[in-house]
């Protein structure tokens, strides 16, 4: 995902020299990073709030299914 992200925000100024743009890769491969090394420690907490509860409304878990789907592909367009 790092790569298509990065290729997609490269491609669309024509440049490869562009440091606002190296600077939001770098950002991102960062939080990334972060994310791997700091889930593992805290996942009893990960695995409680990730599962889907009893009594959740049915809108609420489709705004939750349609979210997840639509929030990585908002991420290339944003980056496009």
């Amino acid at each position: 995902m790092v790569v298509i992200l990065a290729t997609i925000l490269f491609i669309c100024p024509g440049q490869i020299n562009w440091l606002t743009g190296w600077i939001f890769v770098s950002m991102y491969v960062c939080i990334i990073v972060i994310s791997v090394i700091v889930i593992p420690l805290g996942q009893e907490l990960v695995e409680e709030r990730t599962g889907i509860k009893e009594g959740v409304k049915v809108w609420d878990k489709s705004i939750t299914i349609v979210g997840s789907i639509l929030y990585p592909l908002g991420i290339f367009v944003v980056a496009g």
